[in-house]
């Protein structure tokens, strides 16, 4: 977006992050997580874990958006 969606404050410190089309979580894993099963599944649950309020945050946030009701 070019410009702070209507009706939010254009001069408020973090309008800018508004204007983003989209969000991701990006995560670092070292070669050895992948050979060991069972440590890889425990890791990326740990992970989940950790991000998991930024997704029911931005949920939230969407669900009464238009989007949300696409299918």
């Amino acid at each position: 977006m070019k410009n702070v969606p209507a009706g939010y404050d254009r001069e408020h410190p973090q309008a800018a992050y508004l204007k983003h089309k989209s969000w991701y979580v990006e995560y670092p894993l070292a070669d050895g997580l992948l050979a060991d099963a069972g440590r890889f599944i425990d890791n990326i649950l740990e992970i989940c874990n950790v991000i998991r309020p930024l997704n029911d945050f931005m949920n939230k946030a969407m669900a009464d958006s238009r989007f949300m009701d696409q299918p």
